[in-house]
């Protein structure tokens, strides 16, 4: 008859302890299973004027901003931000990989995710 049959059965979800990490490798596989909470150094002409591109250049040195990395590629870390779709690019920066220590704008510097059990 044409009609669609499904059945949904809800599966329980649990949500772990915060997990704590630190640097660009564990950041980076931390996101091949989920987004992850990083505090960045937000609070520059950077991250205020950005509209697109790869930020390669962060002044100052001092975390004061959590957002969440959602995602990856070659050459940079996709960061949604909180200020809304229109800052940035549609929300989101793109922060430059493989800068080492505690990443750009200090990604790398404090991460942290709740597994899903």
């Amino acid at each position: 008859n044409g009609a669609c049959q499904s059945s949904c059965k809800k599966t329980p979800l649990r949500v772990g302890a915060s997990v704590s990490i630190q640097g660009e490798a564990k950041l980076t596989s931390a996101l091949d299973k989920q987004p992850v909470v990083v505090v960045v150094e937000a609070g520059n002409n950077v991250w205020k004027n950005y509209k697109s591109g790869v930020v390669k250049s962060c002044p100052g040195a001092q975390s004061d901003h959590a957002v969440l990395a959602v995602g990856y590629d070659a050459g940079s870390y996709k960061i949604k931000n909180s200020w809304g779709a229109s800052w940035g690019n549609g929300g989101y920066i793109s922060l430059q990989r493989g800068v080492g220590g505690k990443g750009m704008c200090n990604v790398a510097e404090h991460p942290s995710y709740s597994p899903l059990k």
